[in-house]
This record gives structure tokens, sequence and C-alpha cells, in this order.
């Protein structure tokens, strides 16, 4: 059996399960679980466990957690299928995909909705996504039992793809009757939830405070999320993720701006603008932190750029910000 060292807290996000739900324990008897909540269901086998009663748990029982059903197993030994090197997955960009250290090559996938079903599920990260969101999102307009088919070819592609000759008994995904996940033990890194943890950290804090997790995100956000892939579920993403990513390091500028951190700017402000070519406001504290740093060529080299693709992406000229800081380095440093 499983010594009490090897229980751990879980935490399980879904709206019917309170934040302190239930504990799982070891006593003289063995395993137990004691309810600790009034405000969902609790059960053993389909019988309710009230708030504060404890059940003794064996080998195999159904447990219900609010609407989740879970059978409680006690191993003998770790399970062999929980040894496999964990699974990594880079989305920010093209798509990549790593068993442990070993990237998946690409002529292992045999059709891009092989991978696009991946990544999406991957979105999820642990947590279970509805088939019949997925049959919806992939094959529309197909008539039911031909989209659970291809669900099914699919799935037996990617569980083959992602098999180790050195852990052939390793399967990534659990699948129940109506949903599909990533088995959340079995998971390493993906760099599209590291972003929106650093994102939303950020928005927690004050500016000085946020800095480092803005920072963050700008050096996490490698390329637009799962460039190349343009069905609508990650054509949304991606316009989401870009324009959190851009909100993020338009208040980075800002802050430094306000604290005057020119070589700090000179730092970011590239990418921002990589990510917003016409962001006049960005362009306007590049040029003042070059000012600033005695460069006076960059900030006059930045203000042409600058000119130039308002005139290209948008049809307009620079408006009073970048006027103005073009004009306190023409009375700086007079060409």
């Amino acid at each position: 059996m499983v010594p009490p060292e090897h229980f751990s807290p879980t935490l399980l996000d879904h709206p019917t399960i309170s934040r302190e739900h239930a504990t799982i324990f070891w006593n003289a008897r063995g395993a137990v679980i004691r309810c600790d909540t009034s405000k969902s269901v609790v059960a053993v086998e389909g019988r309710p466990v009230a708030c504060g009663s404890e059940v003794d748990l064996v080998d195999g029982v159904l447990l219900q957690l609010g609407e989740l059903t879970f059978r409680f197993r006690m191993l003998k030994e770790p399970d062999a299928r929980l040894r496999g090197p964990k699974l990594n997955i880079h989305s920010l960009g093209v798509l990549q995909v790593l068993r442990g250290q070993e990237t998946i090559p690409e002529k292992s996938w045999r059709t891009n909705n092989v991978r696009w079903l991946l990544a999406r599920v991957a979105l999820d990260w642990g947590r279970p996504v509805p088939t019949d969101l997925l049959l919806e999102l992939f094959w529309p307009d197909l008539p039911v039992a031909s989209s659970k088919n291809n669900l099914n070819f699919s799935l037996s592609t990617l569980r083959a793809v992602l098999r180790s000759s050195a852990h052939p008994e390793v399967d990534y995904f659990i699948r129940t009757r109506n949903t599909l996940q990533l088995h959340p033990d079995l998971l390493g890194e993906h760099d599209y939830l590291l972003l929106q943890e650093a994102l939303m950290s950020a928005r927690q804090l004050h500016p000085g405070a946020a800095c480092n997790y803005w920072k963050k995100a700008l050096q996490l956000y490698r390329g637009p999320y799962l460039d190349g892939c343009f069905m609508d579920w990650a054509q949304e993403v991606r316009q989401r993720t870009h324009a959190d990513v851009l909100e993020g390091g338009r208040a980075l500028l800002g802050h430094l701006h306000s604290i005057q951190d020119w070589e700090a700017i000179v730092a970011v402000a590239p990418q921002v603008l990589g990510l917003d070519a016409c962001c006049q406001a960005s362009s306007a504290q590049w040029m003042r932190a070059q000012i600033e740093r005695g460069n006076p060529h960059e900030a006059f080299r930045i203000y042409e750029t600058c000119v130039q693709n308002l005139d290209r992406e948008l049809g307009v000229g620079p408006g009073p910000e970048v006027k103005e800081t073009y004009d306190l380095a023409l009375s700086r440093f007079p060409e």
C-alpha cells in the first residue's frame, strides 16, 4: 500500500469542488476519507458522506467529489505507467513537443489535426476537456459517428507518436466516456501556461513589483501562439495572447519611463515594437531613452522608422508625443 507520506494536497479546478473539500489520510485501519464541506457532494460508492464524517477506503472504490468521479487505488508499488519522461510543450511560435529532453520530430505527426488536437488538450494542461467540445472544434460539419471515429484515430495516433520505446507502457492521456485530458502526473512545462502565470502575477501587483513578471512574459513570448494553425479556436487564443503580452509590454515601458530607467527601456522597447510596430508611445519612450543616453542618431533613426511604419500600415503621420520627442532631440543635438 502507498505509505502516508505519499499523500499530498491536490488542487482540483472544478466549480463543484470547494477549496477544502475532503481529506484522505492514513490511520491504524488504513486509508480514510473525511468530508470537509457541507456545500457540495462527497460520496463513497454512491453513499454521501456527511460533513465531518469519515469513511474507510478500500482499493477500487468509487469516490465522488462534486460532479467528478474517481476510482481510489492503493498501489503495492509505484505505477510503472507514471514513471516515464515528462511531456513538455512549446506552443508559442511553431509547436514543439518534447518527451523529457527528446524532441518529437516533425515527420512523426501523420496530420496537422493530430498536432492541433494535442495542442488544444494541452490548453487545459491536465484538466478534463469535454469530448463533445473537441468534436465541435475539429469536425463540426461531420456526422457525430464520423467525428468520433476521427477523434479515435487522432488519439490513437497521438499515443503512438508520444510512446517511448524505453517506456512503452506510459500513456500520456486519460480518457473517460465524456472527457479527454493529459495525465497530470506526466506533465512537465508548457510555455503558454508559464506565460499566463506571469501575466496573472503581474496584474495582481503594483507596477514596480510587476516588472520582473512583465519581462518574463516578453521573454517567454517567442512567437504567436500555435503559429501556422488557422483553426478558429487557435486564432482566438493567438489574438488574445498577443494582446495581453502587448498590454504588459506597454505597461512595463510606461513604468520604466516614469522611473527614468533608460537602459532598461533600450532593451525592452524593441520587443514591444516587435509586437506593434505602430505603437507611438513605445517609439517615443525609446527615442527619449536614446536622447538621455546621448545617442541622438539612434533617436532620429527610431523616428524615421516610426514615420515609415505609420504611413505604410495606417496611412497616418506621427502624433504629438513622437513629434515632441523628436523636437527634444533636435534641441539637444541639432543635426
